[in-house]
């Protein structure tokens, strides 16, 4: 990664992924972080993604009885994805907030009138 970079959390070290489904997760607790190549689309990048992580999660998920599929998204999704509706209703509720006290000044100023 650029000298820039900083991740989510705060990290000491990068080291290379190595599963390990008797470790911490069950080899399910890795997340990766990726660069587009210049000139590269999402939809290219996803189909890479799906066709490199099918082997793998064909032999994980042997018994699902539901379809699995890796898929990539953009690090600001994918880092506030749990916060975003949350956010978004206490917006709307201050806003409603405001609204109301704007219409109760705009009242009390016809009334003066």
């Amino acid at each position: 990664m650029p000298d820039g970079f900083t991740s989510g959390g705060p990290v000491d070290v990068w080291t290379p992924v190595r599963p390990c489904r008797t470790c911490e997760g069950g080899g399910q607790n890795y997340e990766i972080i990726a660069r587009l190549k210049p000139g590269a689309s999402w939809a290219q990048a996803d189909a890479e993604v799906a066709g490199v992580a099918q082997a793998a999660i064909d032999d994980l998920y042997r018994a699902a009885t539901r379809s699995v599929r890796e898929q990539i998204i953009p690090l600001q999704r994918g880092q506030t994805d749990g916060v975003r509706q949350p956010i978004l209703i206490l917006w709307s509720a201050v806003g409603v907030v405001l609204l109301i006290g704007c219409v109760n000044i705009a009242g009390l100023l016809m009334r003066a009138a």
